[in-house]
Formats: structure tokens, C-alpha cells, sequence
């Protein structure tokens, strides 16, 4: 299911979306580093709800991903949003650094932390399997959702986590190079 799932949130821009619980946590980093007893980054603060992930430039040597928040969860699998709803969230606090990470080789995003522990409870507590099904994803299809977040290979490097916020909570994140290719 969890399979039919991924591939249906990659049909379309429109539907690649994912649900933050409501902890608001975020964990991530590259999916190699993830595979020890920790990750290493984490982001707190975002609004619980629907998800949505979008590349902002779909160059793999300097891509970035943005992640908005669009309406109220939980997310729906089998009735997607045609159109993504525009909450307009206004005003929007100026954009600030939150975290970062360093990538050298591999597949990086960043996670729902309650889903994702939820799907490898439902793996039977198989961390290791959840997390290369994870990046297979990637791999196999260039899929960015896979229900529980983004994943997305890309240049190796520093990249910046930056947030903007209103009323409060995170409502969008940008995950981009430090250095882009000129």
C-alpha cells in the first residue's frame, strides 16, 4: 500500500504532499546518516497539516526544494486535491536559517517524524528497511513525496534549511544549496 501510495502522490505537481503531525517535528538530513540511532537534523515549530513539496529548480546540480504548508490535515489518499488550495497566509515573517545539513553522496530530505515512526512500526520496527525503501524511491522513479516527506538526490555540499513563519508556526521551509553551481 505504502508503495501505491508514493506513486500516486507523484502523479502530478499538484499532488506531491505529505501530512505533519501534530508534534510539528520534522527530521532528516541525508538518508545514510539517518540509518544510526539518531538524525540528524531536526525542525520543530512547523503547522500541523497538509504538505506541500515542489522543486524550485529542477537543475540536479543546484536543485532546492520548497515545502509550504496548504490546509489542514489529515491528508485524504484517496480523494487528492485536483487543485492545491492556497491558504493565503499572510503576513509572513522574514526568512531565518533554522538548520542545516551537509550532503556527500547519496538521497537527502527531511521527514514527518510521528508518520515516519508510525510506518516503521507498521514495518515491523524495521528502521533500516523503511529508510532504503526511503531512497529507493529516489532512485527508482525520482520520486520527491514518499508519504512521510521529500527525498531528493542532488549536488554534494552544504545546504541551509530556511523557514518563514505566521502566527507562529512554520508555514514554509526551503531546503537549498549554500553554494549553487554558477
Amino acid at each position: 500500500m505504502w508503495r501505491e501510495r508514493v506513486i500516486l502522490l507523484n502523479g502530478s505537481p499538484n499532488t506531491q504532499l505529505f501530512n505533519v503531525g501534530a508534534s510539528g517535528i520534522l527530521v532528516g538530513g541525508t538518508v545514510e546518516a539517518c540509518k544510526g540511532s539518531g538524525y540528524p537534523v531536526t525542525v520543530s515549530g512547523l503547522k500541523p497539516g497538509i504538505w506541500h513539496i515542489s522543486l524550485t529548480d529542477n537543475n540536479p546540480e543546484s536543485r532546492a526544494v520548497l515545502l509550504r504548508w496548504v490546509a489542514p490535515g489529515p491528508l485524504d489518499f484517496d480523494n487528492l486535491p485536483a487543485h492545491l488550495p492556497d491558504p493565503h497566509l499572510a503576513p509572513l515573517s522574514a526568512p531565518r536559517r533554522v538548520n542545516g545539513y551537509d550532503v556527500d553522496g547519496g538521497i537527502h530530505g527531511l521527514l514527518d517524524q510521528e508518520s515516519l515512526d508510525d510506518l516503521i512500526r507498521a514495518n515491523r520496527n524495521n528502521r533500516l528497511y523503511v529508510l532504503e525503501a526511503i531512497s529507493d524511491y529516489w532512485v527508482w522513479g525520482k520520486n520527491v513525496a514518499v508519504e512521510v516527506g521529500f527525498v531528493i538526490g542532488s549536488a554534494d555540499g552544504p545546504y541551509s534549511i530556511v523557514a518563514r513563519e505566521h502566527d507562529g508556526h512554520i508555514v514554509e521551509l526551503s531546503v537549498r544549496p549554500d553554494n549553487p553551481p554558477a
